[in-house]
């Protein structure tokens, strides 16, 4: 019998993309629990606020935030893993990515290369990220925690010499389902990876089926056994998300609806692939 763990985003594909709400992917949750089911996040989220959506999901396990830039498994799940750690609320935190002046020297060339038209999360007040992104002013203070991935907002094309100018300082530009992100060399796959490794370890042998909804989540598809696309709202998929990825499994609704049926089906060995 196939063992599956199940990696996930967040926005836009197990939370709503405008209300965050989950309430339509609670039976695949309560199926997965009861299967013994991994259940990762795998978001560009803040650790601080990838916790408290984990713990309002009832997920346990282990979760990615920042896009990959930190991992936290849960210390009754997994022994130390083999890298630098921090010990909080019950998990061991790795940081994977660059932060810091490297991450501060990148946005100062987006500001220049940009004529200041680049407007980060950091310049943004807790109101104005509550505003913009619909968020709670609790949830939005914890989106300002940031320290591997810097969201940022731009409205003029980005000149050709940037992204090699960034990548200069070990920085790489990707584009999320609200905003662009700047980020150190690390991605949603690559610490999938690191993170189903430790959990292979624990549990035994896995499967790995990655969702997500934007091109962020390419690279968390690209390393799983089964990769599941969820639409936007208006039902159109990501074409940077989904154009030749094989395999490809395109969910039958937007949000926690269509990451249910996804997942059920998954979950029922009746996934297969639609692309």
């Amino acid at each position: 019998m196939t063992r599956w763990a199940v990696f996930t985003d967040l926005d836009g594909t197990l939370l709503d993309a405008s209300t965050y709400g989950f309430e339509a992917a609670g039976p695949a949750l309560a199926e997965a629990a009861r299967l013994g089911v991994p259940v990762v996040p795998c978001t560009t989220k803040t650790e601080s606020e990838t916790r408290h959506w984990a713990e309002q999901l009832g997920l346990a396990t282990a979760f990615i935030f920042e896009n990959g830039g930190g991992a936290a498994v849960s210390m009754r799940s997994f022994p130390e893993p083999p890298l630098p750690f921090e010990e909080r609320d019950g998990y061991r935190v790795v940081p994977l990515a660059v932060h810091g002046a490297p991450l501060q020297e990148g946005i100062r060339r987006i500001r220049e290369a940009t004529g200041g038209r680049a407007v980060f999360m950091s310049d943004l007040t807790e109101a104005r990220i509550a505003e913009v992104t619909g968020l709670t002013p609790v949830l939005a203070a914890l989106a300002r925690r940031r320290m591997f991935d810097e969201p940022f907002a731009c409205d003029v094309p980005f000149p050709g010499a940037l992204v090699a100018d960034l990548a200069s300082l070990g920085l790489h530009l990707s584009r999320g389902g609200r905003f662009w992100h700047l980020h150190g060399d690390i991605d949603k796959g690559r610490t999938t990876r690191l993170v189903a490794g430790w959990l292979s370890a624990a549990l035994g042998p896995l499967r790995i089926a990655g969702l997500g909804d934007s091109a962020l989540d390419r690279p968390l598809l690209e390393a799983s056994d089964t990769a599941i696309a969820i639409p936007r709202p208006d039902g159109s998929f990501d074409p940077e998300l989904c154009s030749g990825l094989p395999g490809l499994v395109r969910a039958p609704a937007a949000g926690p609806a269509g990451w249910n049926r996804a997942v059920l089906d998954l979950l029922a060995g009746a996934a297969a692939p639609t692309a």
